[in-house]
């Protein structure tokens, strides 16, 4: 839940982000005129930019329901942060493959306000810089056949009170490479077989975790869950497996390493507190293997923190200043 603590913290991350990132001013696109490369380059036509199409350092900024998408060997790489306001979207890619469309993602961080996308239609191997969810927002890593087989790896950390969807296609992969302090939740929803690998502690930020089945209904297919850190869940957060599997793997819920949470929900039963692993016998709606690998999943049933403490506003602003100096690093990168 969004109070007004949890809002001054996310106030006081975002201006200080601002500041450090070395940026004197910020762009804004709300125009959707077609661009050199026609209307799915509306990022690359100056006439929808009320300062100039992001270059150097500069912030930029998607204005509130702003559909902008960029598709051009001549995107500009921009040091600064991107910033998605509510119900708008940046695609980044079309048919023909583009890598220098990915520089529209900026330097870092991506500040994402309700209800806002990303769309990563580019067939390469991504890398994504820090994330700072003011909202609910959802990131789409193939939202058509070309990038089908692709890994997006998420390699800073995911901050702020909202919840993050992910919608995962055909064999792509998401990896969560840093530890989060996202509140909001993780979804992964899918329109086809897919996998998420945490492998960090923390991996899931504090709230609940969703992996859902295929978004037509098919049993047989799904997201699933690769767990390769020994904390990389919550141990207060409840854990909802739906639907099918990845296809291609051996379970909905691979634990590669010991994981502890507190609640555990499949097909919205609650499976009670105890012990879970490979041997537990459990089944998905289509009858495969609900969990395989060598590691023990602990359900405690406590899902409310002692004390319900949150982090004082000082406390998370002297936090990001520790961090400041890795700013510079975490702009997107396109090959792997």
């Amino acid at each position: 839940m969004i109070n007004a603590r949890t809002s001054l913290v996310v106030a006081i991350v975002a201006t200080l982000a601002t500041v450090f990132a070395g940026t004197s001013h910020a762009t804004t696109i709300s125009g959707n005129l077609a661009g050199p490369n026609g209307s799915h380059d509306t990022w690359n036509n100056p006439a929808n930019w009320d300062a100039g199409i992001p270059s150097g350092a500069v912030n930029a900024v998607v204005d509130t329901g702003v559909a902008a998408e960029a598709w051009n060997t001549a995107t500009p790489m921009y040091s600064g942060s991107l910033t998605l306001m509510q119900n708008s979207s940046l695609q980044m890619g079309w048919t023909t493959n583009f890598p220098e469309s990915f520089n529209a993602i900026g330097g870092g961080p991506v500040i994402m306000h309700e209800g806002s996308q990303i769309r990563l239609r580019l067939p390469f191997h991504l890398y994504l810089p820090e994330i700072q969810l003011m909202g609910d927002a959802s990131i789409l890593l193939s939202p058509s056949t070309s990038a089908h087989h692709r890994t997006r790896e998420f390699e800073f950390e995911i901050s702020g009170p909202g919840a993050l969807t992910v919608i995962g296609n055909n064999n792509n992969t998401a990896v969560l490479k840093a530890a989060s302090t996202f509140e909001g939740g993780f979804i992964a929803d899918a329109d086809d077989s897919w996998r998420v690998q945490a492998v960090v502690d923390g991996a899931f930020g504090t709230g609940d975790v969703t992996f859902n089945g295929r978004s037509n209904g098919d049993p047989a297919r799904g997201a699933s869950l690769v767990i390769m850190s020994t904390d990389t869940i919550d141990d207060y957060a409840t854990l909802f497996l739906n639907g099918g599997r990845d296809h291609r793997l051996a379970s909905k819920l691979i634990l590669n390493a010991d994981e502890t949470i507190g609640a555990f929900f499949l097909d919205g039963v609650n499976l009670g507190v105890g012990t879970f692993n490979a041997a537990s016998g459990l089944l998905t709606s289509n009858g495969d293997a609900l969990i395989s690998g060598n590691g023990t999943l602990t359900v405690t049933g406590i899902t409310q923190r002692p004390g319900g403490a949150v982090p004082e506003p000082a406390t998370a602003a002297l936090a990001l200043l520790g961090s400041i100096g890795l700013m510079a690093r975490r702009r997107g990168r396109v090959w792997a």
